[in-house]
């Protein structure tokens, strides 16, 4: 596979950081749909992440990049790839 093709098809993806249990970073997102103290979700591409867990807060958000402080109990991924 051409290696033009790799990188156009690894764009679409977000890339998911997890620091420990209490920051997570998502890059390549196209926006929130839902933000609470317990619940997140965050639309990509190719479906939704689904955080939950408790006291989120966001501390940075430029461009398709997110970070969200908070303890950490579930990342779930909703409609990935169809």
């Amino acid at each position: 596979m051409d290696n033009s093709i790799i990188s156009e098809l690894m764009d679409q993806w977000p890339k998911i950081t997890i620091v420990g249990e209490d920051e997570i970073i998502i890059e390549n997102h196209n926006g929130i749909e839902i933000f609470g103290k317990n619940d997140i979700i965050i639309n990509t591409k190719v479906g939704k992440i689904l955080l939950y867990g408790d006291d989120f807060k966001i501390v940075f958000m430029s461009g398709g990049t997110i970070v969200v402080n908070g303890i950490i109990k579930k990342v779930e991924f909703e409609n990935y790839g169809k």
